[in-house]
Order: C-alpha cells, then sequence, then structure tokens
C-alpha cells in the first residue's frame, strides 16, 4: 500500500512510499517501515504520521 508522510515536522513530510513492514507492540500497531519512492530509502513513520494514497503495489516490485 502506498501511503504519505503526513508528520509536518518530518523532514519527509509530503513524501511517498510503500509500506514494506509493520511495527507492533502487545498487538498494538505502532508505525510502518515505508520505503521512500524518490530515494529508495527505508524509514520508520509512526501509526498517526501516515496516510493512506488509496494506491497499490505488487509485493514483487520491492522483494
Amino acid at each position: 500500500m502506498e501511503v504519505e508522510v503526513a508528520d509536518a515536522g518530518s523532514i519527509c513530510f509530503g513524501k511517498r512510499g510503500v509500506v514494506l513492514g509493520i511495527s507492533t507492540e502487545a498487538g498494538i500497531i505502532k508505525g510502518y517501515a515505508v520505503m521512500l519512492h524518490e530515494t529508495d530509502t527505508t524509514i520508520f513513520v509512526a501509526r498517526d504520521d501516515v496516510a493512506a494514497t488509496g494506491a497499490g503495489f505488487d509485493r514483487a516490485d520491492y522483494y
């Protein structure tokens, strides 16, 4: 799934990428590993700091 970084305080604000992993603690989602499209860099983004764009990608594009 594609997401956009929605944290206005982040240097990645407004950048889009795909979710490659989900971080959980005691069954609660804490955040996501997001690979940014522009740089192919993977960053951690807290759960409340991303917005889904509605676009989907094939897993084979990234693995």
